[in-house]
């Protein structure tokens, strides 16, 4: 992602934890880096706030965790899936190689539902992108259904004015917006989970929806999704293995 700052995700009133989550500063930017907190503090965001809530250490308040995971998403069809990622975030994603690089300053207009592979919606927003020629005319990606060479190519994009394209599969260019082995798939997916908890949609992940009256350590889920991205930013790795942990056994971060 572009903005190159890092952060514990704890919130406004939570920032003091234990020493082995020690911020470090990093002169050359002004950012906070930091180490990436354990997974028990990544469900719970914080230590203090459990102890508050009266349900000891069990942060879901004695209910099994249960998460929707990032290919779940898009079926849903609620509303937030056309929000701006940066938006929300307060950056943009990353999205690597070719296709990255083609989308620019573009990257400020993707939507959770095009991180979470709604093709048709994906097809949509390419269409809107353009190259602006000198006489202020544009030229438009496209939409194709082209085989060269055996590979079946779906967007074309140009590269310059001279009529020169760059083409992707369709498999590129989900996976260049998923981020980096899902990366930001993951991201939004736990953003979602934190949103919806106790709703219809059978979610239990009370980080922001307070259950049987525990003290939530977020008052948003914004805030919240601002604090993993920001943790993203300093340590993608183990940020995609912790909410990787987080989507695939949830119950394991029931406690501290």
């Amino acid at each position: 992602m572009e903005d190159k700052n890092s952060n514990l995700p704890t919130d406004t009133g939570l920032e003091k934890t234990q020493s082995r989550r020690k911020f470090l500063t990093r002169a050359s930017s002004g950012a906070l880096l930091a180490t990436i907190p354990s997974k028990s503090v990544w469900a719970t965001m914080s230590s203090n706030s459990i102890a508050a809530s009266g349900h000891g250490s069990d942060f879901a308040g004695g209910k099994a965790m249960h998460l929707k995971k990032p290919h779940h998403w898009v079926d849903t069809g609620v509303p937030e899936l056309t929000d701006k990622y940066e938006r929300i975030c307060g950056g943009v994603p990353y999205v690597g190689g070719n296709f990255g690089t083609c989308l620019g300053s573009s990257k400020n207009k993707i939507q959770l539902c095009h991180i979470l592979g709604d093709w048709n919606e994906i097809k949509s927003f390419v269409k809107t992108l353009f190259i602006r020629k000198s006489n202020g005319s544009k030229i438009y990606a496209r939409v194709v259904n082209k085989v060269i060479n055996g590979t079946r190519y779906r967007i074309k994009f140009p590269k310059n004015t001279s009529g020169d394209y760059e083409y992707f599969t369709k498999n590129e260019v989900l996976e260049a917006l998923a981020g980096d082995h899902d990366l930001n798939k993951l991201i939004v997916s736990a953003y979602l989970n934190a949103l919806y908890s106790g709703s219809h949609l059978g979610i239990h992940y009370p980080v922001v929806n307070s259950y049987n009256g525990n003290r939530t350590p977020f008052q948003s889920a914004e805030s919240y999704i601002r604090k993993i991205h920001l943790s993203a930013q300093g340590n993608p790795s183990h940020t995609r293995e912790v909410l990787n942990s987080l989507h695939n056994d949830p119950n394991s971060f029931r406690t501290v």
